[in-house]
């Protein structure tokens, strides 16, 4: 998977166990969310729930029981680094307001001045 992605080793480390504890079959883990997000292969739902856009439940359990080791494998998640998810609605407050290309500048200047 690292290879053929591209990702580092410790990346792949997190999506993997990410994957790995979202498919936990329950029982005998009271914390997996394989019940609730196996019926969704056949009859997949939209990422939010139309009444309130609160997250489908499949989505919520993975938040809940994968998201925080996510977050202390890998340090960061995709709201907290600033990047906007284009199939799954948050609430503005959620993303971290985070300018991406300030960095890419720096390192451009600095590259060039050597």
């Amino acid at each position: 998977m690292q290879q053929q992605s591209g990702i580092t080793a410790n990346c792949a480390i997190a999506w993997a166990t990410n994957m790995f504890l979202t498919s936990l079959p329950n029982p005998p883990f009271t914390f997996s969310c394989l019940n609730t997000c196996l019926p969704l292969l056949t009859d997949p739902l939209p990422p939010n729930k139309e009444e309130d856009c609160a997250l489908n439940d499949c989505l919520q359990c993975d938040e809940d029981v994968s998201g925080p080791v996510f977050v202390d494998l890998a340090g960061r998640n995709r709201r907290n680094s600033g990047i906007v998810s284009t199939n799954i609605a948050r609430p503005c407050d959620d993303i971290a307001e985070i300018r991406h290309d300030l960095l890419c500048n720096l390192m451009e200047t600095e590259v060039v001045g050597i």
